[in-house]
């Protein structure tokens, strides 16, 4: 009962309590290696991808959200009850109902490259297991895009949702698109595009194969990690941190070839 404790015992013990929580965020973002998952943009990048799977075959799942300018508290979270236990994030949510969770589709698909407005292809930093890191670019690798009917994003849903109601159009997972992200803030929006239907390539095909619902769910609760009520669990803990020709990117995928030369980049799931 914290009405008959001593003022500063209370202080020094929550004091204690924030320095633990943030050492151990940080532990937990420099310990191992951990792969992008997720397909993120920013202004003026354009993804060129290919879905793997028909909107009905995608994943669902609640999660938690909420945005703070300070990184390390941001909360990105699958809400515990999606593992059958009792979510901190939803107990929270009862004061404060910005946490309140969101149904979150996971569409996987193949990214054939994102490139920036001068064309370049983008590159990420990724943490190996000794903690060094190397730049890879983003391209021939599979990301899950998350897609909600709540924000900016739900335009892109709603556009994946409706292609193939219209009679004259494909499944999505039988044509490229393309996604380009405009702007930031409140000024941002996103540009969806499709390209003429064609098979799938084999090469393709075979990453495909292993992206298969239950390895996706068991990605994403590892990278989203869903916090318990019954753990004392640091809530941030785990905070991570139009043409109808064909596009070149998708020729060099299709040919399997770059610059002339055999390309065997494609990155397994």
């Amino acid at each position: 009962m914290l009405r008959t404790a001593n003022s500063m015992d209370v202080i020094v013990s929550e004091m204690q309590k924030a320095k633990e929580a943030a050492e151990n965020a940080k532990k937990a973002k420099e310990g191992g290696s951990k792969k992008p998952l997720f397909l993120w943009l920013k202004p003026g990048h354009k993804a060129l991808i290919r879905p793997l799977c028909k909107m009905q075959d995608t994943i669902t799942l609640s999660r938690h959200s909420k945005w703070n300018k300070d990184r390390d508290l941001n909360i990105n979270s699958i809400c515990a009850s999606e593992v059958e236990k009792p979510c901190l994030y939803c107990e929270m949510a009862k004061e404060d109902k910005a946490l309140k969770s969101k149904a979150v589709i996971y569409l996987p698909v193949f990214v054939y490259q994102i490139s920036d407005e001068k064309g370049n292809i983008v590159t990420y930093e990724e943490t190996q297991e000794d903690k060094s890191k190397i730049t890879k670019e983003v391209k021939n690798t599979v990301r899950l895009l998350e897609l909600s009917a709540f924000g900016v994003i739900g335009d892109v849903l709603q556009y994946f949702w409706k292609f193939p109601l219209d009679p004259d159009n494909c499944q999505i997972n039988e044509c490229d698109f393309s996604i380009e992200q405009v702007g930031e803030g409140q000024g941002k929006k996103f540009i969806t595009m499709h390209k003429n239907p064609k098979p799938m390539h084999d090469r393709i095909k075979a990453v495909a194969a292993s992206v298969t619902e239950d390895e996706m769910f068991k990605r994403i609760i590892d990278f989203c990690t869903p916090k318990v009520s019954e753990d004392n669990s640091d809530p941030f803990g785990d905070a991570p941190a139009k043409s109808k020709d064909t596009d070149p990117a998708i020729e060099a995928v299709v040919k399997g070839v770059e610059n002339g030369v055999e390309d065997d980049t494609i990155e397994t799931w």
